[in-house]
């Protein structure tokens, strides 16, 4: 009957060692695998949104460019391919800069 009271206490704290090592193990496999997953996929989607974003920004920014020249050239009345005035030509060119440029501050990552 001794012995056999022995054997249980062994098992019982030989069970609780073998529980708390697999918690511990545990614990590190998430903080080491499991949760930058999470955080890389996270972020992925983050990157993800924000070059749908830029590339929405950047075609608008491009729409903006291509609308206000061609109105510049039906004021001058002039043919489509119409070569602006070089004070005009430098207004649309540097807004379509300091569009992107604003685009890609919005969106950087």
């Amino acid at each position: 009957m001794e012995t056999l009271k022995k054997d249980w206490f062994r098992g019982g704290i030989i069970l609780v060692v073998v529980i708390f090592a697999v918690s511990v193990l545990w614990m590190l496999y998430q903080s080491m695998v499991a949760i930058p997953k999470q955080k890389i996929a996270g972020e992925q989607k983050q990157f993800e949104y924000n070059v749908e974003n830029l590339k929405q920004c950047n075609s608008e920014a491009e729409q903006r460019y291509i609308n206000g020249w061609t109105n510049d050239c039906a004021e001058l009345k002039k043919e489509a391919r119409c070569a602006l005035p070089l004070y005009m030509s430098e207004k649309w060119d540097k807004m379509v800069v300091e569009d992107k440029n604003r685009c890609a501050e919005l969106y950087k990552n």
